[in-house]
């Protein structure tokens, strides 16, 4: 699966795990949601990023276009998401 981060998720993965370790867990590459990203409608992608009003649009721009990004998709934020961002 991808493995979709934003610059503080990034930190925080790369303090914990070493890339071949998170290769071991099946993870096959990591993207940073900044960046502008190819489509891989087959894969799984696990989105972990903070829940910024700037990384929200982000995420939900993966989803505008009629071809998906990613397959599946697993959503995680650092912290809880405000009530209004939902």
């Amino acid at each position: 699966f991808y493995l979709v981060l934003d610059d503080k998720s990034l930190r925080i993965i790369s303090s914990y795990f070493k890339m071949m370790e998170l290769m071991e867990l099946g993870v096959t590459a990591i993207e940073k949601l900044e960046l502008k990203r190819k489509p891989f409608p087959k894969m799984h992608a696990i989105y972990l990023t903070s829940p910024s009003e700037k990384n929200i649009d982000l995420i939900l721009e993966d989803f505008l276009y009629k071809k998906p990004m990613y397959g599946i998709v697993h959503l995680f934020f650092t912290h809880e998401i405000h009530k209004d961002q939902m």
